[in-house]
């Protein structure tokens, strides 16, 4: 049976040397030499020791240099990292390194690579501007795809983000009647807010349902003026 150990000072030393002298050759190197056991020991110490200490610049440009030679193998080690970062206030997304790997794996045509790290950043993003870029850098132009990624999520600037592209298809009530059940399938104070706010806003009469958050006509008015505006009423029930 495989005794795997969470941290191995040896490997940690040699990641970190190789990191601070940004030498990705010798990392990638490195890691293809270790044992599985210690490989995963390696990733741990990665995710939670050398990523979260790096900067921003410096954490995207080891990102791009060793996730794409193994996405399967690093990608899901580094967004774990990315997430702390993010929470943390210490990294950024606007990155040209973050940029070039969106159109390498636009470029590939690796569409798992995508849905990780969309999916990983979505739910926790504090701005629209955040939510435009990262659909950008994958050339997520198609307003149903970014649906499908918005559509599971809960926070208010992915809702936000939602209605901005239920706005764009506003022609199809058929469609938008479609999500809103969707939307009512989650079950939860904000989704049922939203589906009401849609069937308010879009004339959805086929949408059914009892909602607590009832809209007036000057609230509707300033939905799309502002993602505050947005929040303000989305949130006032």
């Amino acid at each position: 049976m495989t005794i795997y150990h969470h941290y191995n000072s040896s490997i940690s030393n040699k990641l970190n040397y190789f990191v601070q002298a940004k030498n990705w050759n010798d990392v990638i190197l490195y890691l293809s030499k270790l044992s599985h056991s210690d490989f995963r020991t390696a990733c741990n110490i990665f995710s939670e020791e050398i990523l979260t200490a790096l900067s921003s610049s410096d954490y995207w440009e080891c990102f791009f240099s060793i996730v794409k030679t193994n996405t399967k193998a690093f990608l899901q080690t580094f967004l774990k990292a990315a997430v702390k970062n993010y929470n943390s206030g210490t990294l950024s997304l606007f990155d040209p390194h973050l940029q070039l790997f969106g159109k390498w794996v636009t470029e590939k045509n690796t569409i798992i690579d995508e849905k990780k790290l969309i999916q990983a950043f979505l739910p926790i993003l504090n701005t629209t501007r955040e939510a435009e870029f990262l659909f950008t850098i994958f050339h997520i132009e198609d307003v149903h795809q970014r649906i499908s990624y918005l559509i599971r999520e809960e926070s208010l600037i992915c809702y936000y983000e939602l209605f901005q592209c239920f706005r764009k298809i506003d022609h199809e009530p058929n469609l938008l009647t479609n999500y809103c059940n969707q939307l009512i399938e989650k079950r939860t104070n904000r989704s049922f807010n939203l589906v009401s706010i849609m069937k308010c806003y879009f004339d959805l009469p086929d949408v059914r349902g009892q909602f607590s958050l009832r809209p007036n006509s000057y609230e509707l008015s300033r939905l799309d003026s502002s993602f505050e505006d947005f929040k303000k009423i989305l949130c006032s029930i």
